[in-house]
């Protein structure tokens, strides 16, 4: 199969991100895309930057910058480009925020757990898993959230605000604390209200 176009984006994404502010977790998904391009062919358009993702992969792998990245994301950039002329196709926001957090984790706090509305949210956002802990009315404990908070393969946290006493309003500190996308939902469990204030929200963050 060619070159996959949108994991072209997400390798130019974070290797840009990686330039201005080094963080780890942009290194497991520049890993990633790397993973998910082998044994992808290349076609004219893309041949060249075939050839330096081959010699430039190894130091990636490491965690360290080749002294031609700029020259790599410049080929990243023309081969995503859309030729001239092409039908284009809007994907919708539910389809663009798959597309990101496929085969990741999401992280629901409030209310109680609600196995169809989870499996739902999964299946419609290509999710590895959806994580949503029973917090106590009577005295939610914010700090034993921060584990799940800091798991790598958490990509964002969504705050059910209808559903959560006071105390858990703070939890902005802790996903601050670990770099993670903090999106506060206020019309309850439906997936189409929390995969619009996922969108609204961290949308930027989210590299959508």
């Amino acid at each position: 199969m060619p070159l996959d176009r949108r994991v072209l984006n997400k390798l130019k994404f974070h290797l840009t991100k990686l330039l201005s502010e080094p963080r780890g977790e942009d290194w497991e998904r520049v890993i990633e895309a790397l993973d998910a391009l082998e044994g992808q062919a290349a076609d004219a358009r893309t041949a060249q930057l075939q050839r330096l993702l081959a010699a430039d992969a190894p130091l990636l792998r490491q965690g360290r910058f080749p002294s031609d990245v700029k020259r790599l994301l410049h080929e990243i950039e023309q081969a995503t480009q859309r030729e001239s002329g092409a039908p284009t196709r809007e994907l919708s926001r539910e389809q663009r925020l798959a597309q990101v957090l496929r085969g990741r984790a999401l992280l629901l706090i409030g209310g109680d757990p609600r196995g169809q509305h989870a499996e739902r949210l999964k299946e419609s956002l290509q999710l590895a898993e959806v994580l949503w802990p029973v917090t106590r009315e009577d005295a939610p404990d914010l700090y034993s959230l921060e584990p799940l908070i800091a798991r790598a393969d958490v990509a964002a946290v969504v705050l059910l605000v209808r559903f959560v006493r006071h105390a858990l309003n703070d939890v902005d500190d802790l996903c601050a604390r670990h770099s993670k996308p903090l999106a506060r939902c206020t019309a309850g469990y439906n997936p189409v209200q929390v995969v619009a204030a996922l969108a609204e929200q961290c949308g930027k963050r989210l590299g959508l």
